[in-house]
């Protein structure tokens, strides 16, 4: 083997890639039925995340940050208002009398937080990058619980 019959880019054998926080919340995202419980599991993962500790509440005792974030985001305010049905749709109710959650609008608030944190907070900095790697992850789930589900034709 020589160095032309490897990979280009940053590749790493499947075998050797440890799996990720977000690997294992994959299974539980889409175990879920409703687009609601799929997001609050979403929430879940990114709160339970060694990185999430500056996104779990309100920004407070900074006297500039409202100054500069002219609409604060963080999880617990997204979580509550998944729960109080802020992200329902008023005017569709699906076949089985559940409303139709505005997964567009969740994912944007989701959004709005990362980008807040990045109008606030210098380039490079631990929480930017702690940013990054969590909107990754989220962007991930997002995906995966807002396709529909493969059928037979499909391929499978």
């Amino acid at each position: 083997m020589t160095e032309n019959d490897l990979p280009e880019g940053d590749w790493q054998c499947s075998e050797c890639k440890r799996p990720s926080r977000f690997d294992a919340y994959s299974v539980t995202v889409a175990s879920e039925k409703t687009m609601q419980d799929k997001c609050l599991k979403i929430v879940q993962c990114l709160k339970s995340h060694p990185f999430s500790k500056q996104f779990l509440s309100p920004v407070e005792n900074i006297p500039m940050y409202t100054r500069v974030v002219k609409q604060p985001m963080d999880l617990s305010t997204i979580e509550n208002k998944l729960k109080k049905g802020a992200y329902v749709l008023d005017s569709n109710t699906l076949a089985n009398g559940v409303k139709e959650l505005d997964a567009t609008h969740f994912a944007n608030d989701v959004r709005l937080m990362w980008s807040n944190c990045k109008i606030f907070n210098d380039d490079g900095s631990g929480i930017t990058r702690a940013a990054d790697i969590l909107s990754v992850g989220f962007e991930r789930l997002y995906k995966e619980s807002t396709a529909p589900p493969l059928t037979a034709q499909d391929g499978c």
